[in-house]
């Protein structure tokens, strides 16, 4: 569910980081362990919207998550 409302924020009008992030942080305060197709997710959208920051953060955490 996280993952397809994640997923809904990129679109061809505009993508929304700011609600993509708190859908995330939503699912973090309700103990919802992240997969790496959300982190997937997150990080394209980091890449469209230009926050390469957190972008390289995700794909950090998706490296740990499939080592």
């Amino acid at each position: 569910m996280y993952t397809a409302a994640i997923n809904a924020c990129m679109t061809d009008e505009g993508d929304n980081f700011d609600a993509a992030m708190q859908i995330y942080n939503t699912m973090q305060r309700h103990g919802v362990e992240p997969d790496d197709l959300l982190y997937g997710h997150l990080i394209a959208i980091a890449g469209r919207c230009r926050k390469l920051e957190v972008g390289a953060g995700c794909a950090h955490v998706l490296m740990d998550i499939v080592a």
